[in-house]
């Protein structure tokens, strides 16, 4: 091949293409390729950023390793990205911020996908699919998107910096890059950092101090920062502290200051999840009315809350009321969503209002339970080793729960069982009936 092929054109001959790469390689080689095509992640994609910030024949480089990811000749491709891709990051052309992330986070990136790696002889590595590989790409992209906007003293680098965990490593840099009126902000994530990484007892004193700083410097807080600060939080408020109701408070009012401010000048798009685990905080405080009130008035300006998610909303509030035929009604209007966490949720309300309807009603919680079973199990690598366990725990205590016979001691047991698992979904719910079992 006398010319440079586009390597982003998806039609590209893959043999002809490999042949121009590596003229030295013919033969088996190239077999290689195709049987590893479904064994790999494209790790490449991750570098592909960096096209807009390199200019000349880097370019045409990148989309080569690109290709070459995608096409599965990890050992090639590892040799170009530690032969001549790193050594570009000493180039003139990348800002001296850009250069101190990427030499950082190349090592950091080596290490990583090579350790999801394995040996398989003459096929060379292949990547094993660990179940954090989704979550780290992601990650990943955040902070090489940080380095992008670097130079625009954006607040992206220290948000990333601060979900990857790295403030550490990457505070005196922060320090000197960020404008001074976002100092406030970095205090801000040090704190929420330091607080996460605390044991259960050491939270305290990092979420008090949080707090101050949040009450301090809220105006300062953009729609971006609190969005990440929410996100962050609410997978773990509920276990920090045992002032509880603060802590929701907070989480509250981080999520309806967000909308407040970005949603209804159309800069912002909240997730429908996010807009569900709210309505649930509201209803763990056994707030009901401010459930209602929150539905009410953003249900109808959030883009990407689907109908069947604003339908799981209200389903939640009337369980929470006791108008669980209501609940039913919704929920049997419902279609499979497509999002499995979403699923899930709809799943674990469903078993629950068959419960409290009772009567005919809990041979179909008993067939809801079996179903839900099966379903755990068919997608626990997607949903996560931490997600998978809770959802089956909630499951086998909900099915005891239905064979129980009210009045006998193993009800207490059964407490226990509940008590020792903090993080059971449907907690509160499960421990209620316990204490008070469904009457026959």
């Amino acid at each position: 091949m006398d010319f440079a092929p586009d390597f982003n054109d998806p039609a590209l001959n893959e043999e002809e293409a490999f042949k121009y790469v590596f003229p030295e390689k013919v033969g088996d080689d190239f077999g290689n390729i195709r049987k590893l095509r479904n064994k790999l992640l494209g790790q490449v994609e991750k570098y592909i950023f960096l096209e807009e910030m390199m200019e000349g024949p880097w370019a045409e480089k990148l989309a080569m390793l690109r290709f070459l990811g995608k096409n599965k000749m990890l050992d090639e491709f590892y040799r170009h990205l530690n032969q001549e891709f790193y050594p570009a990051l000493d180039s003139p052309d990348l800002p001296e911020g850009n250069q101190l992330y990427w030499r950082y986070l190349g090592a950091r990136e080596v290490n990583n996908v090579k350790s999801a790696f394995q040996d398989d002889g003459r096929s060379g590595l292949y990547f094993q699919e660990a179940s954090d590989s989704l979550d780290h790409y992601y990650l990943y992209q955040k902070l090489v998107y940080a380095c992008q906007m670097l130079n625009r003293q954006n607040i992206v680098p220290l948000e990333s910096a601060f979900q990857l965990g790295l403030l550490d490593e990457f505070r005196p840099f922060l320090e000197k890059e960020l404008p001074f009126l976002q100092q406030p902000l970095f205090q801000i994530w040090i704190t929420a950092f330091n607080m996460l990484r605390e044991n259960e007892a050491g939270r305290l004193e990092w979420w008090n101090r949080l707090n101050d700083l949040l009450d301090e410097h809220f105006s300062l807080l953009s729609a971006n920062a609190i969005s990440l600060i929410y996100g962050y939080l609410q997978n773990n408020v509920r276990y920090i502290t045992p002032d509880k109701e603060a802590q929701h408070r907070v989480y509250i009012r981080l999520f309806e200051s967000q909308i407040d401010k970005e949603v209804f000048k159309n800069h912002f798009t909240l997730s429908s999840g996010s807009f569900y685990n709210t309505i649930q905080t509201y209803l763990l405080l056994d707030d009901i009315q401010g459930a209602e009130t929150s539905f009410n008035r953003y249900k109808g300006i959030l883009p990407v809350l689907g109908e069947d998610i604003s339908d799981l909303c209200n389903a939640a509030i009337q369980f929470e009321k006791g108008n669980f035929s209501q609940a039913l009604d919704i929920l049997n209007g419902i279609q499979e969503f497509s999002n499995l966490h979403n699923n899930v949720k709809f799943r674990r309300l469903l078993l629950k209002t068959y419960f409290e309807l009772g009567g005919e009603y809990i041979s179909l919680a008993e067939d809801s339970v079996n179903a839900f079973r099966v379903y755990i199990s068919r997608y626990a690598d997607q949903l996560g080793e931490l997600h998978s366990t809770a959802n089956r725990e909630f499951i086998n205590i909900t099915f005891k729960l239905l064979r129980m016979i009210p009045g006998k001691s193993h009800l207490t047991g059964l407490e226990a069982e509940i008590g020792a698992f903090p993080r059971l979904p449907e907690r509160k719910w499960l421990l209620a009936k316990c204490r008070k079992p469904r009457k026959k």
